[in-house]
C-alpha cells in the first residue's frame, strides 16, 4: 500500500544567513526531523531563515536591530559574507502549491548594498506572489506552521479573533479573505479615483467650453495667420519687383547721369583748359595791342615828327626857292647893271679908276655871290636831296602809317571782339558766381538741414528705443497679468469645484445619520410636521468657526456636531410615534434643558495654554448656553504633554484639546489619531465659507487683473501705435537724410566744377 505525501518542506539551504557563514543544507524527510544542540549554536536561527524567507520585514522579529544584520559579519577567523542566501525547497507532488513542478524553490537574497530579491525557481518574483503562493497552506510568517518560543502560550491566552486567524487559515479560506480584502482595497481606491476622475470631468467640462472656444479662435487664428503670411509674402513679392524695377531704373538713370556727369565733366575740363588757354591769348592780345598802342603812339608821335620836319623842310625849301628866286632876281639885277655899268664903262672911262674900284667891288661882291649862289646852289641841292629823301621817308611812312592802320583796325577790330568776348566771359564769370554763391548757400542750407535730420533721427531713435523698452516692459507686465489672471481663474475654478463637490456630499447628508438626515429633509418643506418647526438644525450649523481652527474644534465636541439643536423640548416630543418610524437613531440637544456652565476654571495663567474653544466659534446669542454647554469648560493648549499635566491637576470635569485634535478628559479618556469617517462636518461648512470668502476674493482679484489687463493692452496698443508713428519718422527722416546727402554731394561736385 503507498502512502500518498501531502505537500511538505523537504530542505533549507543557508548560506552567509546570520551564523551561517558557509552553505548549509537541511534536508526533511516524510515524518518528525529534530534540530538538536546547544544554547548558541544557531538553532534559532534556522526558524528566522525560515519566517526570513517567507517574506518577514522586521528585523526586530528576526533578533536583529537592521535588516543588515542578517548577513554573516565576519569573525576573527571567517571574512564577512557579501550577501545573505536562504532557500526552501518544497515537495509538490500532489499540486498543493499552484506552481506546475514536484518541487518548489523559494529564494531570498540580501545584499550588503541593502538589495533585496526573491526568487521563485531561479525566477524573480514578488513577494505578494509568494504570500499569494502560500495562502491556505499553513506555511507563513504568522501562520500555525512556525511555533517559535512563547508562541503556545501566546496562542492559549489570544483572543478569540486571533484564534479566528489561526482556524482560517486552517480552514483554507484566508486566500479568500485576503483576496476579500485586496478587492475591497481596489473597490475603495477605484471608488475615490471614480470621484476624482468625476471632480476631473465636471472641471474638464467646465473648462472645455472655454478651450473649444479658445480652438476655435486658434484655428480661426491659424486661418487669418496664414491668410496674413500669404498675404504679406504677395505683398513682399510685388514690393520686390516693384523695387527691383525702382532698382533697375534708378540703376540705368544713375548710369545716364554718371555717363551725362562724365560728359558734362570732360566737356568742363576742355572748357576750363579752352578758358584758360582764352585767358593767356588774351593776357597775350592785351600785351599785344598795349605794344601796338605803344607802337601807335610811337608811331603817330614818329609822323608828327616827320610831317613836323616835313613842314619845316618844305618851308626851308621855299625859304631857300625864295632865296635863290631873290638871288636869281639879284643876279639878273646885276647883270643889268653889269650891262649898264659895261655901257657906263664905255661912256665912263673917265673915271675908269672909279668904275675899276667899283667893278673890281662889283666882281667882288659878284664873287661873293657867286660864291653865295653857289652855295645857295649847294644848299638847295641839299635841300632837293634832303626833300627827296624827306619825300621817300614822307611815302615810306606813310605806306608804314596806312599799315599800321591797318593793323590798328584789325586789332581794334580783334580787340572789340575780344572785349566782347571778355564781357561774355565777365558775364560768364559773374553767373558762375553768382551760381556758386547760390550753391554755396544751398550747401550751407543743405549742411544745416542735414543736421537737422540727423539730429531728429537721433532724438526719434532714441524716442523709438525708449517707446520699445516700455513696450517691452509693459509686454512683460503684460504677461505676468495674463499669467496671474489664469492662475487665479484656475485657483477660482478649483476653489468653485471643490465647492460644489462640499455642497453635494453636503446635500446628499455624508455622516450624518439616516435619521437626522430624515428629520432635516423634512424640515422647511410644505408637508414638514410641526415638531420639525422646534429644530434649530445641526450642532455643526450652529457654529461658525474658521477653517484654521475647525480641526480643534471638532476633536472637542466629537461626535456631537451630528446632534439635532431643539430650542422647544415641548414641541419636538409632541408626536412620540413619528420617531419610532425613523431609518435611523438620532441624539438631539434640547437648548431649554441644558444645564448652566458651573465651575469653570481660568488657565490662561498655566505654561502652554493657548485659547478658550469658546473664543474660537461665533454664535448666535440663543445658542450661547450650547456654546457654553459644549465648549465653556473646553481648553487649548499647545501639546499632548500639557493637556495630561492640565488634565491630572483638573477635579472640575474640562476637556483638553491641542492643536494637532488630540482630546484629554479630566476623568481619563483619551482621543487620539486623525478623526474618524463620521467627523468633517463643522470642518466642510467651515471650508465652505472659507470658499466662498475666498471666491469673493479671487472674482475681486480676476476683476482687477482683467481691468489692469485691458488697461495695460489699450497701453501696449498705445505704444505700439507711437512706435509705429516713430518708425514712420525715422524712415521719412532716413530719406530726407539721404536726399539731403545726395543733393549735398551734387552740390559739392557743383562747387568742386565752379
Amino acid at each position: 500500500m503507498e502512502v500518498a505525501y501531502l505537500m511538505f518542506l523537504k530542505r533549507i539551504t543557508v548560506a552567509g544567513f546570520k551564523s551561517f557563514c558557509d552553505r548549509v543544507d537541511f534536508d526533511f524527510g516524510p515524518g518528525v526531523t529534530c534540530i538538536v544542540g546547544p544554547n548558541g549554536c544557531g538553532k534559532s536561527n534556522v526558524v528566522d531563515a525560515l519566517k526570513w524567507v517567507l517574506g518577514e520585514q522586521s528585523a526586530r522579529s528576526l533578533r536583529g536591530r537592521q535588516m543588515i544584520d542578517m548577513i554573516f559579519n565576519g569573525s576573527s577567523s571567517r571574512r564577512s559574507s557579501s550577501l545573505a542566501q536562504v532557500d526552501l525547497c518544497f515537495d509538490n507532488a500532489d499540486r498543493t502549491l499552484t506552481v506546475d513542478h514536484d518541487e518548489v524553490t523559494i529564494t531570498r537574497k540580501l545584499y550588503r548594498s541593502g538589495e533585496s530579491e526573491y526568487l521563485l525557481n531561479q525566477a524573480p518574483a514578488r513577494l505578494k506572489d509568494i504570500r499569494e503562493l502560500f495562502l491556505d497552506t499553513g506555511v507563513g510568517i504568522g501562520a500555525y506552521s512556525i511555533i517559535e518560543q512563547g508562541r503556545v502560550d501566546a496562542l492559549l491566552q489570544s483572543s478569540p479573533h486571533d484564534r479566528r486567524v489561526i482556524f482560517e487559515e486552517a480552514a483554507g479560506i484566508s486566500r479568500y479573505k485576503a483576496r476579500r480584502k485586496e478587492a475591497t482595497r481596489k473597490l475603495d481606491r477605484t471608488a475615490q479615483n471614480l470621484l476624482r476622475v468625476e471632480d476631473i470631468i465636471e472641471e474638464l467640462e467646465k473648462r472645455l467650453r472655454s478651450v473649444k472656444l479658445q480652438a476655435g479662435k486658434a484655428r480661426n487664428f491659424k486661418e487669418y495667420e496664414g491668410r496674413l503670411n500669404q498675404l504679406r509674402s504677395t505683398f513682399a513679392m510685388a514690393e520686390y519687383h516693384r523695387f527691383t524695377q525702382a532698382v533697375t531704373k534708378l540703376s540705368d538713370h544713375v548710369r545716364e547721369s554718371s555717363d551725362q556727369t562724365m560728359a558734362l565733366r570732360t566737356a568742363i575740363d576742355r572748357h576750363e583748359k579752352d578758358e584758360a588757354q582764352i585767358t593767356v591769348r588774351l593776357d597775350e592780345l592785351a600785351d599785344k595791342i598795349n605794344e601796338s598802342d605803344n607802337a601807335l603812339v610811337r608811331a603817330q608821335s614818329d609822323m608828327t615828327a616827320a610831317q613836323d620836319r616835313i613842314t619845316a623842310a618844305i618851308a626851308r625849301a621855299e625859304e631857300q626857292t625864295l632865296t635863290l628866286t631873290r638871288a636869281r632876281e639879284r643876279s639878273s639885277s646885276d647883270k643889268i647893271k653889269l650891262n649898264t655899268a659895261t655901257e657906263n664903262l664905255e661912256h665912263e672911262e673917265a673915271s675908269a679908276v672909279t668904275i675899276r674900284e667899283e667893278t673890281d667891288k662889283l666882281r667882288g661882291q659878284i664873287e661873293t655871290l657867286n660864291e653865295t649862289d653857289r652855295e645857295l646852289a649847294r644848299e638847295l641841292t641839299q635841300a632837293l636831296a634832303i626833300l627827296e629823301d624827306e619825300k621817300s621817308g614822307i611815302i615810306d611812312l606813310l605806306r608804314r602809317s596806312a599799315q599800321t592802320h591797318n593793323e590798328i583796325i584789325r586789332l581794334n577790330t580783334h580787340r572789340e571782339s575780344l572785349l566782347g568776348q571778355k564781357g561774355r566771359l565777365s558775364q560768364r564769370d559773374t553767373e558762375l558766381t553768382a551760381e556758386l554763391q547760390t550753391a554755396l548757400s544751398q550747401r550751407a542750407e543743405l549742411t544745416a538741414r542735414l543736421r537737422e535730420v540727423e539730429t531728429l533721427i537721433t532724438e526719434e531713435t532714441a524716442k523709438l528705443e525708449e517707446k520699445k523698452a516700455e513696450a517691452a516692459r509693459i509686454d512683460g507686465v503684460r504677461q505676468q497679468l495674463v499669467e496671474e489672471l489664469a492662475t487665479a481663474r484656475e485657483t477660482r475654478s478649483a476653489l468653485i469645484s471643490r465647492r460644489e463637490i462640499l455642497h453635494d456630499v453636503q446635500q446628499r447628508g455624508d455622516g450624518i445619520g439616516a435619521g437626522v438626515r430624515h428629520l432635516l429633509n423634512q424640515k422647511g418643506t410644505p408637508d414638514a410636521p410641526a415638531f420639525t418647526e422646534a429644530i434649530d438644525g445641526l450642532v455643526a450649523d450652529v457654529f461658525e468657526v474658521d477653517v484654521t481652527n475647525a480641526r480643534i474644534i471638532e476633536a472637542a465636541v466629537g461626535e456631537t456636531d451630528q446632534y439635532l439643536v431643539v430650542s422647544d423640548s415641548q414641541r419636538f416630543l409632541s408626536d412620540a410615534n413619528v420617531f419610532s418610524a425613523l431609518e435611523g437613531r438620532l441624539t438631539a440637544l434640547r437648548l431649554d434643558t441644558l444645564p448652566p456652565l458651573i465651575n469653570a476654571r481660568d488657565f490662561s495663567d498655566q505654561p502652554g495654554y493657548v485659547a478658550r474653544a469658546i473664543d474660537m466659534v461665533r454664535y448666535a446669542d440663543r445658542h450661547e448656553r450650547l456654546a457654553m454647554f459644549l465648549l465653556g469648560k473646553t481648553i487649548v493648549v499647545d501639546n499632548l504633554a500639557t493637556a495630561l499635566r492640565l488634565a491630572s491637576d483638573d477635579v472640575a470635569g474640562h476637556r483638553f484639546v491641542t492643536a494637532n485634535g488630540d482630546v484629554v478628559e479630566s476623568d481619563g479618556r483619551l482621543g487620539l489619531g486623525p478623526a474618524g469617517s463620521t467627523a468633517g462636518l463643522i470642518s466642510r461648512k467651515s471650508e465652505l465659507r472659507d470658499i466662498d470668502d475666498r471666491l469673493l476674493v479671487q472674482n475681486e482679484l480676476i476683476d482687477t487683473l482683467s481691468d489692469r489687463l485691458n488697461r495695460t493692452q489699450a497701453e501696449a496698443s498705445h505704444l505700439e501705435d507711437i512706435q509705429q508713428e516713430l518708425r514712420t519718422a525715422v524712415y521719412e527722416s532716413s530719406t530726407a537724410k539721404v536726399e539731403a546727402n545726395a543733393a549735398l554731394q551734387s552740390i559739392s561736385d557743383t562747387v568742386e566744377r565752379l
